[in-house]
């Protein structure tokens, strides 16, 4: 009998992938969700914007995926970035506009954007 909550399995399985990707992650790697959820949130929109931020600014090395639900719908879009051996940030409420100025500053500066993560203030968790 399994014991784990759907919580833990979530946790486990993004944990073996996180490790499965670190082994061939050379650059960038941005996450975008497409969920049903984040569909309605403009998730395309936003995954569209970072793609012309990327080409606007000649940006290499860098991988972006579609991802399905994270289930965290209040957040919702969510917009996941992992720098070279760096730990993923998260990055929640995402719009258009907050999807450039993620990829101009995170990537292009090394500047997180504390506010608008997970554990930002604008957030509120």
């Amino acid at each position: 009998m399994n014991d784990l909550s759907g919580m833990d399995v979530y946790h486990r399985l993004r944990e073996r992938v996180l490790k499965d990707r670190k082994g061939e992650q050379q650059g960038w790697v941005i996450d975008v969700q497409v969920g049903m959820c984040c569909f309605s949130g403009r998730g395309f929109e936003i995954l569209n914007t970072i793609r012309e931020t990327i080409n606007e600014h000649y940006l290499d090395n860098i991988t972006v995926h579609k991802t399905g639900c994270m289930g965290m719908c209040s957040y919702e879009p969510l917009v996941e970035v992992t720098g070279p051996k760096q730990q993923p940030v998260t990055y929640c409420m995402v719009t258009p506009q907050r999807a450039r100025l993620i990829v101009l500053n995170h990537i292009l500066k090394g500047i997180v954007i504390k506010p608008w993560t997970l554990e930002g203030k604008d957030v509120g968790l």
